[in-house]
């Protein structure tokens, strides 16, 4: 078989395996994978399951319309949650947003409500502020409260993110350009981007009107990587996947860059994530392949190294994954498109068995064993149950409680359960 066609096939397989390797950027640790904000994008608040989904038109599902924290924006790159990381956003504040009689408020951990619900939209707090949203039936405004629930910030923004390093992206109008804004709610950052996103390790991604290329601005809003990648670039463990331009007929590739823009990784993946724990999942050319697809899986180094292969499975995966590591685990899906958790040997430590896995977080990972029934539950890492399968729908335990979707038929309620089970807030 020809070089050619196992390139062929290889370029095939990825296809098929859809959103394999897709930057997803579900919560994953403290790095975000791709927020785009212009026009094309989708932001998507960290607990997307139960929190509503933003997007720039408007839009917003609510806890009645559970949705996935993986919905991939235009050009490639999957949607953050803004900050990326169900930890990270949510973290200090020990807030948690609900919904009862049509409107959002915050409990606290042991399930009290401290701020009455109120808000059109509310979203996890972050660096001490969280988001809020008001008259989004009519022309929307987004600002920001403290965890005593008193305005910090008033609604003001037809959109805006959480904060992430002190500053969070805004925009005054729809259709106006987006700047940063610092807990004060001034202009950190005068609003002159097309397209931009949350910073992560001093920079952020942003793109000038008229320009299809990215670089990264610091908190000053000056370009220290001056556009010319193809892809948001975001930086986490010190280094950002990144794509240049194409060339006409070539298949354009993926390396690493460091804070200066050049690439300490060469660009010679058809994919390639985030890192995290010191490893990132990337598919490359190997004509050697075992399966002859002509495309390998598998984690490198930050030397560029492959530490090792992961096998590709047959059959396309059922649901997208995070395949970054988490206290010391990754999800990966085996031959039969189910999902289960591989070590940083590359061996299986718990067997794939799950039509969705999501990232380990305080010790649980939320799994499910079939689509579209309650058999959402939480395993430890040795794959034993801890949190028997019975929600709709499960999302990672953050601060010490989870969020998870109740309810019998095609009804959904809003609910937060404990590291043992026990609901402590249950909506109606």
């Amino acid at each position: 078989m020809g070089r050619k066609t196992l390139l062929r096939r290889g370029i095939s397989r990825l296809a098929t395996l859809g959103l394999l390797l897709s930057l997803t950027g579900t919560p994953m640790a403290a790095c975000s994978s791709g927020d785009l904000t212009g026009t094309s994008s989708v932001t998507i608040a960290p607990s997307a399951a139960t929190v509503p989904v933003e997007t720039t038109d408007r839009a917003t599902v609510t806890a009645g319309e559970p949705t996935t924290a993986s919905t991939e924006a235009a050009g490639g790159e999957a949607a953050s949650g803004d900050a990326a990381s169900n930890d990270a956003v949510r973290g200090e504040a020990a807030l948690f947003p609900i919904r009862a009689d049509g409107k959002w408020g915050y409990i606290d951990r042991q399930g009290r409500v401290v701020v009455e619900p109120q808000y059109d939209e509310a979203y996890p707090f972050s660096e001490g502020l969280a988001r809020i949203g008001i008259d989004q039936e009519t022309v929307g405004k987004f600002g920001f409260v403290d965890a005593t629930g008193a305005t910090a910030i008033e609604p003001q923004f037809s959109w805006a993110s959480d904060f992430s390093e002190g500053l969070a992206l805004a925009r005054a109008t729809a259709d106006g350009a987006s700047g940063y804004i610092d807990k004060t709610g001034t202009w950190a950052i005068e609003p002159r981007f097309a397209n931009a996103a949350a910073f992560s390790e001093g920079l952020a991604p942003a793109q000038l009107d008229g320009h299809s290329l990215t670089g990264c601005i610091d908190q000053t809003g000056a370009f220290v990587i001056e556009p010319r990648f193809r892809n948001f670039i975001f930086f986490c463990e010190g280094l950002a996947a990144a794509e240049t331009t194409s060339v006409p007929g070539v298949r354009p590739k993926k390396g690493y860059v460091d804070k200066t823009g050049e690439f300490v990784i060469e660009p010679r993946f058809y994919k390639a994530e985030r890192f995290s724990e010191g490893l990132a999942p990337v598919a490359l050319e190997d004509s050697s392949s075992e399966d002859s697809s002509g495309v390998s899986f598998g984690y490198i180094d930050k030397t560029g190294a492959l530490v090792f292969t992961v096998c590709v499975p047959e059959v396309e995966p059922v649901a997208s994954l995070d395949y970054s590591f988490s206290e010391g685990l990754a999800a990966w899906v085996g031959a039969d498109g189910r999902a289960g958790y591989i070590d940083k040997a590359g061996s299986f430590v718990i067997a794939p068995q799950f039509v969705e896995a999501t990232r380990f977080s305080e010790g649980l990972a939320a799994v499910c064993l079939e689509v579209n029934t309650d058999t959402w539950g939480y395993i430890d890492k040795t794959g034993a149950w801890v949190i028997q399968p019975q929600f709709k729908h499960a999302e990672p335990f953050a601060d010490g409680l989870a969020q998870v979707h109740l309810g019998a038929d095609q009804a959904y309620v809003l609910a937060y359960v404990d590291p043992e089970g026990q609901v402590v807030w249950q909506g109606e």
